[in-house]
């Protein structure tokens, strides 16, 4: 567990992530001595990518620790270098190497009627036509195109997320609509 510092990110009730929150990326590794780290985010785009922002830090096994500021700015890639609150050395830095970035879901940005979060995907049912042929278990984000993970009776089924095969994600109805065959698709 990351030693205790002054100032240092404050433990917080609980273990892992939240049900209400949702994970943007990872501390990756220390960037220099002076107690910066490298951040995987895992969207590149993501709102948080720069400034200063409150950060929920969790480690599934050790805890979660609330992290007054943590102050982010672009690196390589989807890798950014960021600078924890309270956190100074490179030592000190280390020791959050593979502590997850969640934030609330409540303080994520509004979207458009027409556009969801990925993490929203998770759970829903599968529908062709009336019929309901599975569930989303998984979203997976690849180079041409989010992929999502479909379990159909014993069977995982791969369903690119293109107008092709996904009709409609309509996150009120609760359901997931694709087009006949897009079960075929991708197995």
């Amino acid at each position: 567990m990351p030693s205790e510092q002054r100032n240092s990110p404050t433990p917080l009730s609980g273990t892992g992530r939240q049900e209400d929150e949702v994970e943007l990326g990872f501390v990756s590794g220390v960037f220099g001595l002076m107690g910066e780290v490298r951040l995987h985010l895992h969207n590149r785009d993501t709102y948080l990518r720069q400034g200063e922002w409150p950060a929920i830090l969790v480690d599934p096994g050790t805890g979660r620790r609330f992290a007054v500021s943590l102050s982010v700015r672009p690196g390589a890639g989807k890798r950014f270098l960021g600078q924890i609150g309270g956190v100074v050395g490179r030592e000190a830095a280390a020791q959050w190497q593979g502590w997850r970035l969640v934030v609330p879901t409540s303080d994520l940005p509004a979207l458009a009627p027409d556009e969801f979060y990925l993490w929203q995907v998770e759970g829903l049912p599968v529908f062709c036509g009336a019929q309901q042929v599975g569930e989303v278990v998984g979203v997976h984000q690849t180079a041409g195109a989010e992929v999502f993970e479909v379990r159909v009776g014993d069977d995982t089924v791969f369903v690119p997320a293109l107008e092709r095969y996904v009709l409609a994600v309509d996150l009120e109805a609760g359901r997931v609509e694709i087009a006949p065959g897009a079960l075929e698709s991708e197995s």
